[in-house]
């Protein structure tokens, strides 16, 4: 069993780190508008001529700026967090999907081909995890098969008069082989 590590990348950190990064954009995209409106606007306020009009008129531009800005902002970052979210959502069902299916194979089974919705990421992953679930079937399949033929020549020579003691040393010698623990076993 693989050590757990405090730095482990897990689904849970995969979210954080989305909704994380969207707003790190969106605060430094923030902060570049904010300061390419502001500062302009906050110089011409200083070299402005000491007529009282014009002062008012500026400084009230000013606030009418801050009170549009801020609002679209906190929009935007609920709008960040929201597509962050979405995007978690459509690579976490199939991950969890593909890790089922890695725990059947672990315990021997040959699972059910793996379905994800249509809108969700990691179809191509998808697609080749169904090829590598179909081999096994196949290999499954054939494996029954082999043991059934098998099994049908034993009862033929023992019908026939070989000696049991070889035919129990063949059968325990074939069946080790084809019944081994590490051949998956169809879950249907």
């Amino acid at each position: 069993m693989p050590k757990s590590s405090s730095n482990r990348r897990t689904l849970s950190t995969f979210r954080m780190h989305l909704v994380v990064t969207c707003l790190t954009v969106n605060a430094v995209f923030a902060t570049i508008i904010t300061l390419s409106v502001f500062v302009p606007l906050s110089a011409h306020i200083d070299r402005a001529p000491a007529a009282r009009d014009v002062s008012t008129g500026l400084a009230e531009y000013f606030l009418f700026l801050h009170q549009a800005l801020w609002p679209l902002e906190f929009l935007a970052m609920i709008a960040c967090i929201a597509s962050a979210l979405i995007l978690y959502q459509r690579m976490r069902t199939p991950l969890v999907r593909f890790v089922r299916c890695f725990d059947e194979i672990g315990k021997g089974s040959v699972p059910k081909r793996v379905r994800i919705r249509a809108g969700d990421y990691l179809t191509e992953e998808a697609d080749a995890l169904n090829r590598m679930i179909d081999c096994l079937a196949t290999h499954e399949s054939e494996r029954l098969r082999a043991a059934e033929r098998f099994d049908s020549i034993l009862d033929d020579l023992s019908s026939q008069g070989v000696d049991p003691i070889l035919l129990e040393a063949l059968s325990n010698t074939m069946k080790s082989g084809l019944h081994s623990t590490g051949q998956p076993k169809h879950d249907g």
